[in-house]
């Protein structure tokens, strides 16, 4: 009788790693290539308009009022978070999407803010 198991062990263990290595090898690296080519990854749903940040986080939204929401970031061309209040009275225009909530919860600004006011 034999009871060493040793062989079928390690014959198991060797096909298990063998198995593992080629699934990694077929599954592809992640990539963003938004970031690699040095451009922003706005989605497809964001929606066009004029942004004037009134008193933070109230907004205007194409001169309908509106509010952004807890945690909101706004992102500048150069892909830099841009705080609320270096846009006080200014309109520029964006790209946003709004939260679960309705909230305004991100925005793409198309162009730089003018820093002078």
């Amino acid at each position: 009788m034999n009871r060493c198991f040793l062989p079928r062990a390690a014959g198991a263990v060797v096909l298990c790693w063998a198995l593992s290595a080629t699934a990694l090898a077929q599954t592809p690296a992640p990539t963003d290539p938004p970031l690699a080519t040095g451009m922003r990854a706005i989605p497809a749903t964001a929606k066009a308009a004029t942004l004037r940040v009134d008193q933070p986080p109230m907004i205007t939204l194409d001169g309908q009022a509106d509010r952004l929401s807890p945690g909101a970031r706004i992102y500048g061309p150069s892909r830099k978070l841009v705080l609320s209040t270096t846009l006080l009275g200014q309109a520029v225009p964006v790209r946003y999407v709004r939260d679960l909530q309705g909230l305004v919860h991100e925005v793409w600004l198309e162009q730089e803010p003018t820093t002078a006011r």
